[in-house]
């Protein structure tokens, strides 16, 4: 996700990618043929837990504990 290329502060969870490392494994999964690349690991865990938990229990983990909800929060785009 976009989000988290060095463009904002983030949790250890969520580390920042630097864009080189971020384009090199998109990259890398264009060539691969991958529909989707995700970065970093622990979103693959978040989507099995999003396919045994509640709506709302997953919305209180990644929402309140993680605070994906609020990333872009701050964000203002190009000045």
């Amino acid at each position: 996700m976009p989000y988290v290329v060095d463009v904002m502060d983030t949790n250890a969870i969520l580390p920042i990618f630097d864009p080189e490392v971020a384009a090199g494994k998109i990259i890398k999964g264009i060539e691969c043929n991958q529909f989707f690349v995700k970065m970093p690991g622990i979103v693959y865990s978040l989507l099995f837990i999003k396919g045994i938990l509640p709506a709302r229990r997953f919305d209180l983990i990644v929402g309140k504990w993680l605070g994906i909800y609020k990333t872009r929060a701050d964000f203002k785009g190009r000045q």
